[in-house]
C-alpha cells in the first residue's frame, strides 16, 4: 500500500505559489538576509594567536589534499579513510576558519526503511550543538526544509532542504532564500498523480519535499520496479517545467533549472562574505549523487559535467531515467549498487566555474567527503564508511 508523507508546509505552498507564479519567473528566487551579526559566528574560533613557523608548515603541508582534488577517481577505505588521515585536515584547518556542511539522510543518521523514521542520534545533535558554537555549521537535505529542521533539532546552524532550493539561516537570523517557488504548482500536481497511479504497488512510497517529489522504491519488490520506473517516465513526459534523477533507492521530481546542492553551499558562503577568502576552509559531507554537485565546488580547476560523464562512463542529469537504472543497496528491492557521477547539470557554480571564488581570482578552499561503506568513483577527497564514522569526525572536530 502507497504511504504519503506529506510537507508540513502543504496547504501553504499552494497559496505561496499562486501568489508567486505571476511575478516569479521560471529561475527567480527570493531572498532575505540579515547576517551582520552571523560572521562573527567563527570570526574568533581560529583566528587566535597561531605560531607563524606552525602555519607555514601547515601550508606546506596543505599539498597532498589539492593534489587529491583534480578530478573524479575511485576511493578506497584504505587510502583515502578521513579518520586515518586527521593530521592533513589538521594541516588545513590551522589558521583558518571552518565551514562545516553535512548530508543528512546516510551521512547524519542511518538510511532506514520508513523516511519518517530518519531520527537523528542524541550524541550526533549534541555534538552539532557544540560545533556551531565553533564553527559555522549547515546541513543540506533533499528533506524539505521544515522536515530536516525538525529532525535535526539545532537552533543555530543553517539550514538547506529540497536539494538547496530552500534555504534558512539560525533563528538568530533572517536569511531566507527560496529558488522556483512558481514551481510548486507544477511539483504538486505530479506529487498528487504519482500517489494515484503509485497507490497499487506494494512498498511504494511518495515523498512531498515541497521543492521536489521524491518516489521511494526501496520496499519496492524488484519485479515491480520497471512498473515503478515506467509510471515516472509517463508522468514526467507531463510536466516538462521538471527533471528526473536517482539517489538511493530514490527517485526525484525537481525544478529543471540549473540549481544544486553546490550551487546552494555557494550561495552561502557568498552570503556570508566567506566565498573565496584566503582563511576559510570548507568540509562537506555527504553520501549520495546529489551531494557530488557540492563536492565539485572545491575543485582546484572548473569542471565540465562532460568530464564527469568521461571519468565515470555515465551521462550526468538528464530529464528522463536511466533505462535500467536502479541505485538501491538493497538487493530484495533492485539491482546491485553502482557508483554514479554527480547530479550536477551545470557548468559551473554559483559564481561561474568550480572551484573559483566569488570573485574568481581566488580559489574555494575546502573538499568533500564521501560517506560510503564501498570503492566509489566521486569528486570527493576523502572517505567515511557510516554516520558513525561521520559522527567520530565530529568529535575530533569537537576536541581539536
Amino acid at each position: 500500500v502507497l504511504s504519503t508523507v506529506p510537507s508540513s508546509a502543504d496547504a501553504a505552498s499552494s497559496s505561496s505559489a499562486a501568489s508567486t507564479a505571476s511575478t516569479t519567473s521560471a529561475t527567480s528566487a527570493t531572498s532575505t538576509t540579515s547576517i551582520s551579526s552571523i560572521n562573527s559566528i567563527n570570526s574568533t574560533s581560529s583566528s587566535t594567536s597561531v605560531d607563524s613557523a606552525a602555519v607555514e608548515a601547515a601550508q606546506a603541508a596543505r599539498a597532498p589534499i589539492r593534489s587529491k582534488m583534480r578530478g573524479q577517481r575511485t576511493l578506497s577505505h584504505s587510502s583515502s579513510n578521513a579518520l586515518d588521515h586527521w593530521s592533513l585536515f589538521q594541516n588545513h584547518m590551522l589558521g583558518r576558519r571552518l565551514v562545516l556542511m553535512l548530508d543528512y539522510d546516510g551521512t547524519l543518521t542511518p538510511i532506514v526503511n520508513d523516511p519518517a523514521k530518519a531520527f537523528l542520534p542524541k550524541a550526533t545533535r549534541e555534538m552539532l550543538q557544540i560545533l556551531s558554537r565553533k564553527y559555522i555549521v549547515g546541513v543540506v537535505s533533499g528533506r524539505s526544509l521544515d522536515k530536516v529542521t525538525e529532525f535535526v533539532g539545532v537552533d543555530d546552524i543553517f539550514y538547506a532542504g529540497s536539494h538547496g532550493f530552500d534555504i534558512r539561516g539560525p533563528d538568530s537570523s533572517l536569511m531566507r532564500h527560496q529558488v522556483a517557488m512558481d514551481f510548486l504548482p507544477h511539483l504538486a500536481s505530479a506529487r498528487d498523480r504519482l500517489v494515484a497511479r503509485l497507490n497499487p504497488i506494494d512498498g511504494a512510497e511518495v515523498e512531498d519535499n515541497l521543492y521536489s517529489v521524491t518516489v521511494h522504491f526501496r520496499n519496492v519488490a524488484a519485479g515491480s520496479l520497471e512498473e515503478v520506473q515506467s509510471i515516472l517516465r509517463e508522468e514526467l513526459a507531463s510536466f516538462p517545467q521538471l527533471r528526473l534523477s536517482e539517489g538511493k533507492c530514490v527517485y526525484e521530481l525537481k525544478p529543471d533549472i540549473q540549481w544544486d546542492k553546490g550551487k546552494a553551499v555557494v550561495w552561502l558562503l557568498q552570503a556570508l562574505g566567506l566565498d573565496g577568502e584566503e582563511d576559510v576552509f570548507t568540509i562537506y559531507i555527504g553520501d549520495d549523487t546529489t551531494d557530488e554537485d557540492a563536492f565539485q565546488v572545491f575543485l582546484d580547476r572548473p569542471v565540465s559535467p562532460h568530464a564527469a560523464a568521461e571519468a565515470t562512463g555515465g551521462g550526468g542529469v538528464s530529464r528522463g531515467l536511466d533505462e535500467g537504472s536502479c541505485h538501491c543497496a538493497n538487493p530484495d528491492a533492485g539491482s546491485e549498487p553502482r557508483a554514479a557521477a554527480g547530479e550536477g547539470g551545470s557548468t559551473g557554480s554559483a559564481s561561474g566555474g568550480r572551484g573559483a571564488g566569488s570573485s574568481g581570482s581566488s580559489p574555494r578552499r575546502g573538499l568533500g567527503i564521501v560517506v560510503t561503506e564501498e570503492r566509489k568513483a566521486t569528486w570527493g577527497a576523502f572517505t567515511l564508511r557510516n554516520p558513525l564514522e561521520v559522527a567520530a569526525f565530529l568529535r575530533r572536530l569537537i576536541d581539536q
